[in-house]
């Protein structure tokens, strides 16, 4: 077990460097990488499924019937044009991922210290999530297809912290390179 922290012992301070504004006093890192690019990607195919699902009804259900029916009012066509551009938020919360994602992707790195799971990202400003260890649980890797491929997985863990429905919130560290060996090392840590 010794050999998997010695491993990861960090030797890039590059990666340390992201995390600068964050780090405390005594905080020692025991991990930080940057996520994979496919996976982290490919994180969105539930957002274009969904997108997919409701934009085709709202075509083929209202707005083909419309184009092909009789000629309506100015007002009528201006109300279902602004009724629409409206109704299809989802389509273009899609759309703008497709933008968004990738931005995002060349600012978020991840770090394990000896007191908590740091997640840093953002695409305007930089965000930092931090997890405390003491208040983690639940902790799980998940490797899909697309991440067999990259020898990526997805850790993710329950923080400790509730929403306004009293559901558990999940933390997720997405697109990791060698992912059982770093669920490993979190357990370890958190231990």
């Amino acid at each position: 077990m010794a050999t998997t922290k010695a491993h990861y012992k960090l030797t890039n301070d590059m990666r340390v460097e992201n995390f600068e504004q964050i780090k405390t006093e005594n905080e020692k890192f025991v991990w930080t990488d940057k996520p994979n690019f496919l996976p982290f990607m490919a994180s969105l195919i539930p957002v274009f499924i969904f997108a997919i699902i409701w934009g085709s009804f709202d075509f083929f259900f209202f707005i083909k019937p419309m184009l092909l029916g009789k000629e309506h009012s100015s007002s009528v066509d201006t109300f279902a044009i602004a009724f629409f551009g409206f109704h299809l938020i989802p389509v273009w919360i899609a759309l703008i991922s497709l933008f968004y994602q990738p931005l995002n992707h060349k600012k978020t790195f991840y770090a394990l210290t000896d007191q908590r799971i740091l997640i840093r990202s953002g695409v305007i400003g930089t965000d930092y999530k931090s997890y405390s260890l003491k208040s983690i649980s639940d902790l799980n890797v998940n490797v899909g297809i697309l991440d067999n491929a990259n020898n990526t997985g997805t850790i993710s863990f329950c923080t400790g912290h509730f929403d306004s429905n009293g559901k558990a919130e999940k933390g997720k560290l997405i697109g990791i390179q060698k992912p059982y060996e770093i669920f490993k090392l979190i357990q370890q840590t958190i231990n």
